[in-house]
């Protein structure tokens, strides 16, 4: 800001002041002169018409020409005259008047010639017209008395205003600004007390500003105190929201990235891309990236804390990465609608339960289904198909209780596990495999023409009944009895099937074994090898 001297400006304010109203008193001062000098002039030909007068008279009634001039010339010697003129009748008719230079616009004065014999008698008249330059010239020289003394007197009154208002209020002023100006933020320096204002409107003020300051000070260093208390809680909460191990992020409504820690960037940071994560949205970084954007809808539409498991993208190879994402709605002072999330590393988590689930779901010496496992896959079939079609394959292992008394348990579940897999060779990819328990398995063939199970059992037989070597040396052969039953309008629980295609292979069982054959309502079984 420019700054502009109190002073200067005073002083520049009392000479214009006084400028203006010397201007105005020479004015005023000349008009006056003028007026009086216009009068005073008047008075002197009124007077210098009276002393002529009875001789312009005589002239007149004389009609003496040579007597007029003369009247007339002793007129204009005067310095005030400018024309004279005498006239009588229309006969005598005189005038005189002086250089064209000094001509003359005032109003001529008259006087009326009488006759010098007291009969009252009007002879003429007798005309002066002063000169404009007398009165001009009387007029500026009192003007100019007149402005000197008002100049003079608005002078020194300006002059002692000046003075009194610099020495009271402007001096002081000036003294409180520059000690004010000068004093820093946060400094003890205070304005010294003011003794000729001590008790007037400066050392209030002086006394108000130096109260000001002090509160100043004191909301300073609280102020600074705060800051650095500030500093810290943020520095703190900066090193936690930075160190946490949950990535923290805000939303936008897109699903775009616009804030977030580095927990999360070390979290997305496994996934196939490595750039950086600002400004990206981030469905981008999962698998399955429309269940991201659905859950967005869902935390803006119901207001309330969503979750769900997501597995980022990872390049092909390396193990998934699977994290628990939450969101919830918020909305700033300006009404601006954001999402925040919190993500977690649930790999470990995932793993452990999908480990449980496979565990509780299969077989874990072959790797096959259990029970409850085929059972969940056969009633999900039979939800979601118009016309089911499945057949119930029971097989029984004809030999390992034998082989695996003689040779050991070891050998045994080597038996079961290579079985196992050459049952998993004879069935489709559609088709489900389950080891019930000990020897005995189950499977159910899906969508499956009577042909095709009978290819199907036949294969399994003669699969089984390869030998087997175990990592001893030991060469083991076992056969495999099978029942097998269809599903048909009374017969289509799985309980129900389970047990007729059982109780179709116990019939294998009592025909000699090594072989299989369909469930029959009548029991007339016919076994086939």
């Amino acid at each position: 800001m420019k700054f502009r001297s109190l002073n200067k400006k005073l002083s520049l304010s009392v000479l214009t002041i006084a400028i203006i109203l010397a201007s105005i008193a020479s004015v005023v001062s000349f008009v006056a002169e003028l007026e009086r000098a216009s009068e005073q002039t008047e008075v002197m030909l009124n007077q210098l018409l009276d002393t002529v007068e009875g001789t312009a008279a005589i002239a007149a009634y004389s009609r003496n020409q040579q007597i007029a001039e003369d009247v007339l010339k002793g007129l204009l010697k005067n310095d005030i005259v400018y024309e004279a003129k005498i006239r009588a009748g229309q006969s005598f008719d005189l005038t005189q008047s002086k250089n064209p230079a000094v001509m003359s616009y005032e109003t001529p004065i008259k006087r009326v010639l009488l006759s010098p014999f007291g009969d009252d008698e009007v002879l003429g008249y007798l005309s002066v017209q002063s000169t404009a330059k007398f009165k001009l010239v009387e007029a500026q020289y009192g003007a100019l008395i007149n402005t000197l003394s008002s100049v003079i007197i608005i002078v020194i009154t300006s002059l002692a205003i000046f003075l009194i208002i610099r020495i009271n209020i402007s001096k002081p002023l000036r003294h409180v600004s520059d000690t004010l100006h000068a004093i820093q933020l946060g400094q003890e320096q205070r304005i010294p007390e003011i003794k000729r204002n001590k008790n007037d409107e400066l050392g209030r003020l002086v006394f108000d500003i130096n109260n000001l300051l002090e509160v100043l000070d004191d909301k300073y260093n609280n102020e600074i105190a705060l800051r650095k208390k500030v500093e810290s809680i943020e520095k703190q909460l900066r090193h936690i929201f930075n160190s946490t191990s949950a990535g923290l992020f805000l939303l936008d409504e897109t699903g775009q990235i616009l804030t977030f820690n580095k927990t999360l960037e070390a979290i997305l940071s496994k996934a196939v891309s490595n750039e950086d994560i600002s400004n990206r949205l981030l469905s981008t970084y999962f698998k399955k990236d429309n269940k991201f954007k659905e859950l967005i809808v869902d935390a803006l539409e119901s207001q309330q804390l969503e979750s769900q498991d997501f597995s980022l993208c990872v390049e092909k190879g390396k193990d998934a990465v699977w994290v628990h994402c939450l969101l919830s709605k918020i909305t700033d002072e300006l009404g601006q609608v954001f999402v925040e999330g919190v993500v977690f590393d649930v790999t470990k988590r995932v793993e452990i339960e999908r480990a449980a689930t496979y565990e509780a779901n299969h077989d874990m010496l072959t790797g096959l289904l259990r029970r409850q496992a085929i059972q969940k896959k056969y009633q999900k079939y039979i939800r979601q198909s118009e016309n089911a079609n499945a057949s119930f394959l029971f097989l029984d292992l004809d030999g390992f209780k034998q082989a695996n008394d003689t040779y050991g348990h070891l050998a045994g579940d080597q038996v079961l596990v290579v079985t196992s897999a050459r049952l998993m060779k004879c069935v489709r990819n559609t088709d489900i495999v389950c080891r019930l328990g000990g020897d005995e398995f189950l499977i159910i063939l899906v969508d499956c023409l009577i042909v095709d199970v009978h290819r199907i059992a036949k294969n399994i037989i003669v699969s089984v009944q390869q030998d087997i070597v175990t990592d001893n040396n030991i060469t083991i052969n076992i056969g495999v009895s099978m029942g097998v039953a269809q599903i048909d309008h009374n017969l289509i629980n799985f309980d129900e099937l389970t047990q007729a295609s059982d109780d179709a292979m116990y019939e294998v069982k009592r025909q000699g074994k090594n072989g299989y054959c369909l469930y029959n309502e009548e029991k007339n079984y016919k076994v086939i090898r």
